[in-house]
């Protein structure tokens, strides 16, 4: 009786063995035979196909046994078809911004407006771009506008003054604008004489401080190269910890709110 058992056991063992090796050559051979972009669906394939296979299995407790594993596989080969059907692609982008660009600070006191605008000019970069949902959504690394405090303008000495010290221009002498990652959400820039709304996400620093920032953007493609941007961030000094200057023993107060105004003409250079 109990050699019966044993036997009986073995035979199913042996069954179950030969099956799962079958399965294992399936999977194998539509992995190498398929094309890489349509490994996802591959894997959709062969993971059903090892689903139901595992379950046609003549005994019932090998079910109950090889059950969570089968669901977990199940869902490893969903998410992979989730990921795999996102369309992406990444390119190095040179670019130079043209020097009828402008950035300027724009602000005001209880006595009049003013604004400082910047007077170097940008050198060439390079920013790693992202592309996703058929480009209308850009990732960025390294794209990053470097300005320097000392090179904002208010054309009144005594103002460029009291703004750099009032930015803490010794300490920090650099203002940087990251971006990160825009959406286009109205137009298109495919083609040229054609604009865009985008909603960009950028990170500033200012003194020590960073902060992400919100912006509304509005996009031109000028040329097959020529792009234009204009935008403006609504800025808190105290945000940044710098306290707004009064002059004349406080009769004259600077106003927290800044903005910072950008109007960039941009040009690829590959």
């Amino acid at each position: 009786m109990v050699g019966n058992l044993v036997a009986l056991f073995s035979k199913r063992l042996l069954g179950f063995e030969k099956r799962v090796r079958g399965l294992v050559a399936i999977l194998l051979n539509m992995t190498v035979r398929v094309k890489k972009n349509f490994q996802p669906a591959c894997s959709l394939c062969a993971g059903w196909l090892f689903f139901h296979q595992l379950f046609k299995l003549q005994s019932r407790r090998t079910i109950r046994v090889i059950r969570s594993t089968t669901v977990s596989l199940m869902l490893f080969f969903g998410l992979s078809v989730i990921v795999g059907f996102i369309p992406a692609s990444s390119i190095i982008v040179a670019y130079e911004i043209d020097e009828q660009s402008s950035l300027y600070i724009e602000g005001s006191s209880n006595v009049n407006r003013f604004d400082c605008a910047l007077k170097d000019q940008f050198s060439k970069a390079e920013a790693h771009v992202t592309f996703a949902e058929g480009g209308r959504i850009m990732l960025f690394d390294m794209a990053t506008l470097t300005l320097r405090t000392a090179g904002l303008d208010c054309d009144n000495e005594m103002m460029n003054e009291d703004l750099l010290k009032t930015m803490k221009a010794d300490q920090y002498p650099y203002i940087t604008v990251s971006l990160k990652s825009a959406k286009v959400i109205e137009g298109s820039l495919d083609n040229i004489g054609e604009s865009a709304r985008l909603k960009a996400e950028a990170l500033f620093t200012i003194t020590h401080v960073r902060r992400t920032v919100i912006l509304d953007v509005k996009a031109w493609r000028m040329s097959e190269n020529q792009f234009r941007f204009t935008s403006s961030a609504s800025l808190r000094m105290t945000d940044y910890d710098i306290e707004p200057p009064s002059v004349l023993f406080g009769l004259i107060k600077v106003r927290d709110k800044i903005s910072l105004k950008f109007d960039l003409i941009t040009k690829t250079l590959n």
